[in-house]
């Protein structure tokens, strides 16, 4: 069974931490999933940026409905699903977006439901996840791009 505990934090998490050893301590202990709006430059010093354990994605808090901003695209779920069952499964994984949750909350949610629930059955992690972020309120858009890659994933 693989211990997936799944964190959803905002950005200022990792804001506090830059320039200090805890930037490169919860780097190294953690996979992070950093979603950033247009325009705004991940939280994290550039030597960290090309770790294999990060990944960085850009997209605005935006869904369908809304003209304007740069949405998740189909191509951005498929990195974050390569991420997540590439490098590193051994650790756990911090997603985080501006405020800590819409877009990170959807991940968050996506993953812990698909990773604890149906790869790897581990309803600790699976209830530890919904009890510790009862605040989120997934992007509907980006759950919807997340959920249709991993059924392309478990069709073939």
């Amino acid at each position: 069974m693989i211990d997936m505990r799944i964190y959803v934090v905002a950005r200022g998490y990792f804001e506090g931490m830059r320039g200090r050893s805890e930037e490169r301590e919860a780097l190294g202990a953690f996979r992070v999933i950093s979603i950033n709006a247009t325009g705004e430059e991940p939280p994290f010093g550039v030597e960290f940026l090309g770790l294999p354990t990060l990944l960085v994605l850009r997209f605005d808090d935006v869904s369908e409905s809304y003209e304007d901003g740069v949405f998740m695209t189909s191509q951005d779920a498929k990195r974050g699903i390569d991420f997540v069952v590439g490098e590193s499964p051994e650790k756990s994984l911090v997603i985080h977006c501006t405020a800590g949750v819409s877009r990170s909350g959807a991940v968050g949610e996506v993953l812990n439901d698909w990773l604890n629930r149906i790869v790897s059955p581990n309803e600790a992690d699976y209830e530890r996840f919904r009890r510790e972020h009862p605040h989120l309120v997934p992007n509907t858009h980006v759950r919807r791009l997340l959920l249709a890659e991993i059924e392309r994933r478990m069709a073939l």
